[in-house]
C-alpha cells in the first residue's frame, strides 16, 4: 500500500423524495392541524446518535422508505442501491474478475468501499473482505423499514470507516404475518435469475416481536459472446501453438486441429468469458425484541448467508498460455511435416520458442464458497422518560475459499511439466490428453475473518433536569471495543508459486483491536424568533486507540437553522481519520505474473507502461534504477517476472476534512413531500 493526497472535487447533489397519495397532500385541508395535535415520530437519524424527528439532522441524510422500496419492486438490496445517486462504484454481485466474488458492496461518492460504513439498525454489519467491505446481499430487502444514506463523513459519530459516510439499513423488527415474494427474470440470450424469499413475524405475548426470514436466489451465467456490444479483441496464442525456430527466427503456427499455418496464429477466447457470473445464495435471518420489564428490553439478531459464485480469478479466464523455449528432438514423430521443414536441427535437436494456449485445461474459473454468520444480543432501557441506555455484544465470522480450475501445477522439483511433454505427446494441436492430465483444482484464498464488537451508550435530553430557553440539550455518550482478526491460507501449490498462472501467496494470521469513546451534544440556541423558528448547534468528538495505528481524535461541529416552518439550512465541518484496515496493514504478499497486467483486461489499468520506456519518467531516476534502454513496455512478452502486491505494516492512518451545507424544504402544506439540496467537499490527506 502507498500513501497519497486526494482532493475531491466539490459536488452538489439534489434529492427529491415523494411519498404518499395525492389525497394526503395538505392542499385539501380546510383547517390547519395544530402543532400539538400532530404526532411527531422521534427516531435515531443516521447523522447522529441523538434521537430527533426526521429531516432535522445537521448532516445530509437521504432516506429511502419501505414504501419506496416496494414501488421499486426490490428483491435484493442490489436492485435499488444501484439507483441511489450517492452510491457510485462499488462492486456488483454480477461482476466477474473482482475480488468481491459474488458480493454486492457499496461505495459512497466514489471514495472506495473501504471508506463506506454499513450499519444494520445502527450497528456495524460484519465485513466479508479484508478491506472492510460488507456484502449487503445478506440483508433482507423485503424487511427493510427504511435506508438512510449519510454523506459527508461521520467518523466522529460512528468511527474510522465512515470517512465518506454511512449507509444504515433499518429492519422492520415489528413485522407480523407472512410475506412471500418470488421473482423470475428471463432476459433473451441468457443470464436468467430466480429468487424466492419469505418473512414471518409474530407478536410475543404483547411484549415483543420475532421475525424470521429465508431466501434463495440463483443466477445463470451469461457469456460475453451472448452480447455483441461486449465483444473485445483479446488475442491469445492458438490452441495448436506458435513455434519460432530460434536459429532462423522463422515463425510457423498450427491451429487446434494441427493444420500448419505460416506466421503467427492467435485466437480470441473472449466470447466464451463470463459477462455475469453464475451465483447461488441462501440467506436466513432472525430479528427479535422482548420487554423483560417496563423499563428493560432485550433485542438481537442472527444472520446467515451462504454464497457460491463462479467468476474469473486473478489471472483472468483465458486458457493458460505457455511461452517456453524448449528442445524439440528430430526423432519426435508428432512434428507436422510442414513444421519440421522450418526447424533447424543441430545434433538431432532444435531450439524452439513455443507459445501455446493449453485449451485442454479449459478456461480458468474461480469458484468461491463463502459463509457468513452474525449474531447480536443487547439490552436497552429507560433511565427516565428522556434518557435511554443501550448495551450490546456482537460477533460475526466469515469463512471463504476459492477453488481455481483451468490451471495446473507448472513445476515439480524444479522441472517444468510442459517441457517434459514436448517430445512424448502431440503438443502441436488441441485434444492432448497428457496436457489435460496436468489439470488440477487449486485452492487459494482460504480466508477466515472474525469481528467482535462490544458497545454501550447513553442518549437522550436534559428535559427531566433542565432546559435552555430554546429547549433541552440533547446528548449521546458511548464506548466501543472492536476486535478484528483474520487468517489467509492456501494450498501448497499457491504458497510455493508453482502453478502456471496463479502466482504466489503468503499465509497470514493476525489482527488488531480498537477502543473508542465518543460523545455528542445538540444545543438549542434560539427558538420562536423572527426568521429563527429554531437554531441548533451540534458537536461530536471521538477518541480512538488502535493497536496497529495508535491514537487519534475526530470531531464534528454542525448547525441547523430553521428559518420558517418547513425551510431549514444545515451545515457541518468534520475531521475524519481512518486507520488502515486488516487488508491494508497486514495482508500477506501476493504475486501474479507481470504479463497478466497486459493479458488480463481488467488488470490493464494497474499498468499504463514503463515511464522510462515511454519517456515520461525522470531520466536521472530511470538511470539510477537500472533502465537499459528503449523497449516495448506494453508487450506482454517483455514483462517477465512477478507483480507483487499486499499489505504494508508501516502504513499510517489517513486524515481529512469534510464540509457540507444544505437546504431542506419540507413545507407543511405538502405533507409527504420533502426536497433537499446539499453541497459537500471532502479532502483526504495521505490516503491509503
Amino acid at each position: 500500500m502507498h500513501s497519497q493526497s486526494w482532493k475531491f472535487a466539490t459536488q452538489v447533489s439534489l434529492i427529491a423524495l415523494l411519498a404518499g397519495a395525492v389525497s394526503t397532500v395538505a392542499f385539501a385541508q380546510s383547517t390547519p392541524v395544530p402543532e400539538t395535535a400532530r404526532e411527531v415520530e422521534v427516531v435515531v437519524v443516521t447523522g447522529s446518535r441523538i434521537p430527533r424527528p426526521e429531516l432535522s439532522a445537521t448532516s445530509p441524510v437521504a432516506v429511502t422508505t419501505g414504501e419506496q422500496l416496494r414501488l421499486e419492486r426490490a428483491v435484493t438490496v442490489e436492485d435499488f442501491s444501484a439507483k441511489l445517486p450517492q452510491l457510485s462504484g462499488g462492486v456488483k454481485s454480477t461482476a466477474t474478475g473482482s475480488d468481491a466474488r459474488g458480493a454486492q458492496t457499496l461505495d459512497l461518492r466514489s471514495l472506495g468501499q473501504n471508506r463506506t460504513l454499513v450499519l444494520i439498525n445502527g450497528t456495524r454489519a460484519t465485513p466479508f473482505s479484508f478491506r472492510n467491505a460488507v456484502d449487503v446481499s445478506a440483508i433482507p430487502a423485503s424487511l427493510l423499514k427504511r435506508v438512510d444514506v449519510l454523506t459527508g463523513g461521520a467518523a466522529a459519530v460512528y468511527g474510522a470507516d465512515a470517512v465518506s459516510g454511512v449507509v444504515n439499513f433499518i429492519i422492520n423488527d415489528e413485522f407480523e404475518g407472512l410475506n412471500i415474494n418470488a421473482n423470475v427474470d428471463v432476459p433473451k440470450g441468457g443470464g436468467q435469475t430466480y429468487s424466492i424469499d419469505g418473512a414471518y413475524g409474530i407478536d410475543v405475548g404483547g411484549r415483543g416481536n420475532l421475525v424470521g426470514y429465508l431466501a434463495y436466489a440463483q443466477r445463470e451465467g451469461l457469456r460475453t459472446g451472448d452480447r455483441g456490444w461486449a465483444f473485445q479483441n483479446v488475442p491469445a496464442p492458438s490452441a495448436g501453438g506458435i513455434f519460432t525456430d530460434v536459429a532462423s527466427g522463422r515463425n510457423v503456427s498450427t491451429d487446434a486441429s494441427g493444420n500448419v499455418v505460416s506466421g503467427e496464429l492467435f485466437q480470441n477466447f473472449q466470447p466464451k468469458f463470463l459477462l455475469t457470473q453464475p451465483l447461488k445464495r441462501f440467506n436466513a435471518a432472525l430479528f427479535g425484541k422482548y420487554s423483560l420489564t417496563d423499563k428493560i428490553e432485550v433485542y438481537g439478531r442472527a444472520m446467515f448467508a451462504d454464497t457460491t459464485a463462479e467468476g474469473a480469478g486473478f489471472a483472468g479466464e483465458a486458457p493458460v498460455a505457455v511461452d517456453r523455449t524448449v528442445s524439440i528432438l528430430a526423432s519426435n514423430t508428432f512434428i507436422p511435416a510442414a513444421l519440421r521443414s522450418q526447424l533447424t536441427f543441430v545434433n538431432g535437436a532444435a531450439n524452439v520458442r513455443v507459445r501455446k494456449s493449453l485449451t485442454d485445461l479449459g478456461l480458468r474459473t474461480s469458484t468461491t464458497e463463502r459463509q457468513l454468520g452474525e449474531f447480536q444480543l443487547g439490552l436497552r432501557g429507560d433511565i427516565t422518560d428522556a434518557i435511554k441506555w443501550d448495551i450490546y455484544a456482537q460477533t460475526g465470522k466469515v469463512d471463504e475459499k476459492t477453488l481455481v480450475n483451468g490451471d495446473a501445477v507448472a513445476t515439480v522439483n524444479g522441472v517444468n511439466r510442459f517441457d517434459a511433454l514436448v517430445n512424448t505427446s502431440d503438443i502441436f494441436k488441441a485434444g492432448n490428453s497428457a496436457i489435460a492430465g496436468l489439470g488440477s483444482t487449486l485452492i487459494r484464498d482460504i480466508r477466515e475473518r472474525e469481528v467482535n464488537v462490544y458497545a454501550a451508550s447513553l442518549s437522550g435530553t436534559t428535559a427531566d433536569f433542565f432546559s435552555l430557553p430554546a429547549g433541552p440539550i440533547g446528548f449521546s455518550l458511548g464506548v466501543e471495543q472492536r476486535e478484528d482478526s483474520g487468517v489467509i491460507k492456501a494450498d501448497p501449490v499457491i504458497l510455493a508459486g508453482t502453478s502456471f498462472t496463479q502466482g504466489s501467496q503468503t499465509a497470514y494470521q493476525g489482527g488488531y483491536d480498537v477502543s473508542e469513546v465518543y460523545g455528542e451534544l445538540l444545543i438549542p440556541l434560539l427558538a420562536d424568533l423572527p426568521f429563527i423558528k429554531k437554531l441548533e448547534l451540534e458537536g461530536a468528538y471521538r477518541r480512538s486507540d488502535y493497536s496497529n495505528a495508535g491514537e487519534f481524535n475526530t470531531d464534528k461541529i454542525g448547525f441547523s437553522w430553521e428559518m420558517i416552518s418547513g425551510v431549514r439550512v444545515r451545515g457541518t465541518q468534520q475531521t475524519v481519520a481512518r486507520a488502515p484496515n486488516l487488508g491494508e496493514f497486514a495482508a500477506p504478499t501476493f504475486s501474479i505474473p507481470f504479463a497478466n497486467l497486459r493479458t488480463v483486461p481488467r488488470l490493464n489499468p494497474r499498468y499504463p507502461g514503463d515511464p522510462c520506456a515511454l519517456g515520461t519518467g525522470n531520466a536521472a531516476q530511470c538511470t539510477r534504477l537500472g533502465y537499459k534502454g528503449p523497449y516495448d513496455s506494453l508487450n506482454p512478452a517483455n514483462l517477465t517476472g512477478q507483480y507483487f502486491f499486499g499489505g504494508n505494516s508501516t502504513i499510517k492512518p489517513e486524515t481529512g476534512e469534510t464540509r457540507t451545507i444544505g437546504l431542506v424544504f419540507a413545507p407543511e402544506f405538502t405533507r409527504g413531500f420533502s426536497a433537499t439540496i446539499d453541497y459537500y467537499d471532502i479532502e483526504l490527506n495521505n490516503a491509503v
